[in-house]
């Protein structure tokens, strides 16, 4: 078993360094057609976004590192734009083994593991790096937590800030009294938006781009590449960088089926997650995330860089968001804290 492990995780190594140069054409296309008759197992990955996200991005460099890890003993089809069903339908589809695995953003847990939407509450992180270096620390007790509740953490993304995209330049809260802002389904972030006199609204995210076209919505809050990659800058005028937390996507398979597979190939799974994430989505994401700012200007959107005096307004604003998120239950209040300790001893 020993010689076998090594074996395999040598072999994922040796494939990480190969795909760097490899193919990164990330067109939006259904899992291609593959004999599947000598593989011992199937594993299909859904995700809501489609093209050069880097989600997709991450998935096509997965596929083919496990595979080549596995002499295709371990096949991956990959499932973008919502191909499997909604972003719920999806999570669902993992918890009850009806799917194997999901990236997704993290604020889609919280209807199934409510403790999840800590990573939602406004001015928790301090930025991106941070929260990422923090949730993919083995101490990390939402991995913990989210396993309670059927889901096994592969890895956990980089993403990008938390921005709105919207009709109106928001140098106050007053200017974002009564906006309709889309967000995504997690109460934290609904009421962060209740807190600043905004409306959050909960489309799906296949409709955000006609409502914002058609006045439905007023604004959007997402990360840019999301904006970009949907292209939803030809309906937005301002892009306003409200500092808020940053976006984290997760990337997790249904624990009881991950259970069942020999150890070997959980260890390959997980170690190998981590390893496309640290060398290959970081670099892209950070890559893209400049190229999306610069796509949105070329649109003709106008950057908002934030006041102090708004910062302030919000942060204040924000308090209650937190106090309602740690009193609501038992387990949030203990993962609140406990990576409160962490952000603490935080040093990058």
């Amino acid at each position: 078993m020993k010689k076998r492990i090594m074996g395999v995780l040598l072999a994922a190594i040796c494939a990480i360094g190969l795909i760097g140069c490899g193919n990164t054409n990330n067109s939006d296309t259904s899992a291609k057609k593959e004999d599947t008759t000598k593989a011992s197992y199937i594993v299909r990955i859904g995700m809501p976004t489609a093209g050069k996200h880097f989600q997709n991005f991450t998935a096509e460099q997965y596929k083919e590192t496990i595979e080549k890890a596995t002499n295709g003993d371990i096949i991956v089809e990959i499932y973008p734009s919502s191909q499997l069903g909604t972003a719920t339908q999806m999570i669902q589809g993992v918890q009850d083994g009806s799917i194997e695995g999901v990236m997704i953003p993290s604020s889609y847990f919280c209807s199934f593991a409510p403790a999840s939407a800590v990573t939602d509450i406004p001015f928790f992180f301090e930025d991106s790096q941070q929260i990422y270096d923090i949730l993919n620390t083995p101490d990390n007790p939402l991995n913990v937590y989210l396993e309670k509740y059927g889901f096994k953490v592969a890895a956990w993304l980089k993403n990008t800030p938390r921005y709105i995209l919207s009709q109106k330049k928001y140098e106050s809260i007053a200017d974002m009294k009564n906006q309709k802002i889309w967000c995504l389904p997690s109460r934290t972030l609904q009421k962060e938006l209740n807190a600043y006199a905004a409306s959050p609204q909960t489309l799906d995210p296949s409709d955000i781009s006609v409502s914002l076209e058609n006045g439905t919505v007023d604004g959007v809050e997402t990360d840019v590449l999301f904006m970009n990659s949907t292209g939803l800058g030809a309906s937005a005028k301002y892009l306003n960088k409200i500092p808020n937390t940053p976006m984290t996507n997760l990337f997790c398979f249904g624990k009881d089926w991950f259970d069942k597979l020999p150890k070997d190939y959980q260890e390959l799974l997980i170690n190998t997650a981590n390893d496309i994430v640290r060398t290959q989505e970081i670099p892209y994401v950070e890559k893209q995330y400049n190229g999306s700012l610069q796509a949105l200007q070329d649109l003709g959107v106008e950057i908002v860089e934030p006041n102090d005096a708004l910062i302030t307004e919000l942060k204040e604003k924000s308090e209650s968001v937190t106090d309602s998120f740690i009193n609501e239950s038992e387990e949030n209040s203990e993962i609140y804290h406990e990576l409160s300790e962490m952000i603490l001893n935080y040093t990058k």
